[in-house]
């Protein structure tokens, strides 16, 4: 890209039109994709005037934010543990204020189902759950197409939302930079930077035209898409902020904590400690030394050539030519470029007339890449402890023949305490509200939505008062 006519300039307008706060969630973000190191320059690069390799892009990248979050969303969203929403349809509370007899119960509990059904709730739900613990909040937009029930997931960094006294979202922005391609009459390729922003209210769901992004980072001059933003007329914004393990926070800190946000450094040291692992694995097979020898002589008396080894930094084939060329030819061709050798192996004899020679192998000390896996051991289990996350190894089952269920639950103990912590946070600041603002939804929409049972709950949500909405009844829905 920065061979692109008009890239320079792209940069400068993007970096001017991002706050802080979306930079940092960005870089949480590479964290847990593992690109946290893409601006490096490549482990293997060498040289005298190459930077130190403490300072270069690690070879081996151990993806330890994206298998925690994974982890923790399966014990807690996972299979036959996502949390059963119902409003308790084998308990009759019509004699209690706002509670509901047994055959409302059972209608509003398969509304409910037919709804997430459509809307790939749980899917939904399971993905704002890991990228809350990746970045520290989620952003889930709510509604419908055609009468059919969306939900929408948003990266945070694009979203500022507005709180009403209730800590609910009475409005949100989304706006982020991005590169749009175009291609010249000449033939030539030019990128500018453009700007994405949309907003939505109460009312209105406002979509802008891009705007091209200014390097002085002033605002541009927003015209309405009238085709994309439409009028919902909600009465309310359909947007759930869920800030993860948010706790006592200042004020203006409208984010959660991200659960990898203070162990960067233990992760570049892991990562590290692998990549240094992994180079002095290649390199332990012993190096053959001849002491006496003139440069000309060849004990096995005839040349051969190095073997075509399927295996690069690029995914190609070793050898002149093939470097980064991923479908680098072989047969005929991969015999003329690869390099000439010397013949080795037990058919082959070396000889050396000179009685002065003599031949010697440089080998690795004896445990010393032992050593350097346990010493990789020892970080990950540091951030294991850290995250509260135990990924059993099959080396610590390996003398306990077959482990049982009471063993495995022990060594995961502290994770499903943290978990349970989790879930709690979880299920009233992201279940609940979405449930009762879809609820909010099918009462606004009413039969234009294309959902099973709908007015049959229709029935129910119409006998709540008025002016208060769903989520103020605590016994309409609960979740288990």
């Amino acid at each position: 890209m920065p061979t692109v006519q008009g890239y320079e300039e792209a940069a400068k307008a993007i970096a001017a039109n991002v706050s802080p706060r979306y930079v940092r969630l960005e870089e949480l973000e590479r964290w847990q994709s593992g690109r946290q190191y893409d601006a490096l320059p490549s482990w293997w690069t060498g040289g005298p005037t190459e930077v130190p390799r403490w300072e270069r892009k690690p070879c081996t990248v151990y993806p330890v934010v994206d298998v925690a979050s994974s982890s923790n969303t399966d014990l807690i969203l996972g299979e036959g543990r996502f949390p059963e929403i119902t409003s308790r349809p084998s308990e009759d509370e019509s004699d209690q204020e706002n509670g509901l007899d047994e055959a409302d119960s059972e209608k509003l509990d398969r509304f409910l189902g037919e709804y997430h059904k459509l809307s790939r709730f749980k899917a939904h739900s399971r993905e704002a759950f890991t990228t809350a613990q990746a970045t520290g909040t989620a952003v889930a937009i709510k509604g419908h197409r055609n009468g059919t029930p969306f939900e929408d997931l948003i990266p945070a960094k694009w979203g500022t939302p507005k709180f009403d006294a209730d800590r609910a979202v009475s409005e949100l922005e989304i706006r982020y930079p991005f590169l749009e391609e175009t291609k010249q009459p000449d033939g030539q390729w030019v990128v500018k930077a453009k700007l994405y922003r949309r907003v939505i209210t109460t009312t209105r769901d406002i979509t802008y035209n891009p705007a091209d992004a200014k390097e002085d980072g002033s605002e541009p001059n927003w015209t309405e898409d009238k085709v994309q933003s439409v009028d919902h007329n909600l009465g309310f914004c359909p947007v759930v902020w869920y800030p993860f393990m948010r706790g006592c926070a200042p004020v203006n800190e409208i984010d959660g904590k991200a659960i990898h946000a203070n162990l960067k450094d233990e992760i570049q040291g892991l990562d590290l400690a692998l990549s240094t692992h992994h180079t002095c694995l290649l390199n332990s097979e012993p190096q053959p030394v001849e002491i006496g020898v003139d440069d000309n002589h060849n004990p096995s008396a005839e040349m051969g050539r190095a073997a075509i080894v399927p295996s690069t930094e690029h995914g190609g084939m070793v050898g002149p030519g093939a470097i980064g060329d991923p479908g680098a030819p072989t047969g005929a061709y991969a015999e003329m470029v690869a390099p000439p050798a010397r013949k080795r192996g037990g058919g082959f004899v070396w000889r050396y007339p000179d009685p002065n020679t003599n031949v010697e192998y440089l080998a690795f000390p004896p445990g010393l890449l032992k050593e350097q896996e346990e010493a990789c051991d020892a970080e990950l289990s540091k951030i294991e402890q850290a995250l509260a996350v135990v990924l059993p190894k099959p080396s610590q089952f390996k003398f306990a023949g077959a482990v049982s269920g009471k063993a495995l639950a022990e060594t995961k103990s502290r994770q499903y305490d943290r978990c349970d912590q989790y879930r709690d946070d979880f299920e009233a600041g992201f279940l609940i509200p979405s449930v009762n603002m879809q609820l909010r939804i099918a009462q606004r929409v009413r039969k234009d939505l294309k959902v099973p049972g709908v007015a049959d709950v229709l029935q129910i949500l119409d006998g709540f008062a008025a002016d208060k909405p769903p989520e103020d009844k605590p016994d309409a829905v609960a979740a288990a």
